[in-house]
């Protein structure tokens, strides 16, 4: 017996290779679609995370604040609109270890801090220092990081005039043991 190949004809081979086609690339396709889908889930989640971080201030500037820092406190109280005063910690973690020498930390503080005052000039700042937890041989290392907080502000564009340095004054009765580190007080002239 004899076996006769027959040639398939044009539509039928056409019809065979969109189906070789279907099966090999359908497949294909969809783990691409997959793959495509899941990166923008995250590029979309790491971009909300930042676009909640970022904030714009009054002089349309743009800058990163993260939830739960000082510089978002200070964002906050200024976006309100707050007559009157504010005091914020700029506690001893700015600094490493009984110097004035900034952290990174302390440097981001400080230039967040910069940038809020240049933009809101109706806005003071008063640095005050006091010895650390009432330990009287601390107050010069107090004193010289409050001036060097104040220098900074002042370099990274900050008036002279809308930031001062000066000892903290207590009421009687105050347990100074407790003081940590620096306080900012932000004082709005409006």
């Amino acid at each position: 017996m004899a076996i006769q190949t027959r040639r398939l004809d044009k539509k039928a081979r056409r019809a065979i290779l969109i189906l070789l086609t279907v099966v090999v690339a359908g497949p294909l396709f969809l783990v691409g679609r997959h793959v495509v889908e899941t990166m923008e889930e995250r590029s979309n989640s790491s971009l909300h995370r930042v676009d909640d971080q970022l904030v714009e201030l009054p002089d349309g500037t743009t800058m990163l604040v993260k939830h739960g820092t000082g510089g978002r406190q200070i964002f906050e109280w200024l976006r309100r609109d707050k007559d009157g005063e504010e005091s914020f910690h700029f506690d001893n973690s700015n600094f490493a270890g009984m110097s004035a020498t900034l952290t990174h930390d302390g440097w981001e503080h400080i230039a967040q801090l910069a940038r809020m005052l240049k933009a809101h000039h109706e806005v003071s700042a008063e640095v005050l220092y006091s010895a650390h937890q009432g330990k009287l041989a601390t107050l010069q290392l107090e004193h010289v990081r409050a001036d060097r907080v104040h220098d900074q502000v002042v370099r990274f564009g900050v008036s002279d005039d809308q930031v001062d340095v000066a000892r903290e004054s207590f009421e009687p009765g105050h347990n100074s043991a407790a003081d940590e580190g620096l306080e900012v007080v932000l004082i709005n002239k409006q």
